[in-house]
């Protein structure tokens, strides 16, 4: 096993509060995703449309996610696209996607 602290950030790195960043550094998505829904529905009864790329328990209640975003342009990768978007409907993301171009190589 090599060593996962060489190039990313420390795995028992903390927050001033205590919490290790290992258990929150994705709860900051979510946090964004419900504030950005309830500001687009204040004062109206329409339904909110959002995406988000980041991922945590429970944010499928409030977004959409793009899944497995920067792909080449290969059959390959629309594979792994395809695969993503259905793992992701099957944790509760309703509304989930990839790009189907990709956005590397010149293609097949």
């Amino acid at each position: 096993m090599g060593n996962y602290d060489a190039q990313s950030l420390s795995l028992n790195a903390t927050h001033v509060n205590g919490e290790i960043d290992y258990d929150v550094h994705s709860l900051y998505p979510l946090g964004m995703a419900q504030s950005t829904v309830a500001a687009l529905k204040d004062g109206n009864d329409n339904r909110a449309f959002y995406l988000t790329k980041g991922s945590f328990a429970g944010i499928g209640s409030a977004t959409g996610a793009t899944a497995h975003t920067n792909n080449n342009r290969t059959w390959e990768s629309l594979k792994l696209g395809l695969a993503s978007v259905m793992r992701s409907q099957m944790f509760g993301m309703t509304h989930s996607g990839t790009d189907v171009c990709g956005y590397n190589n010149d293609g097949d």
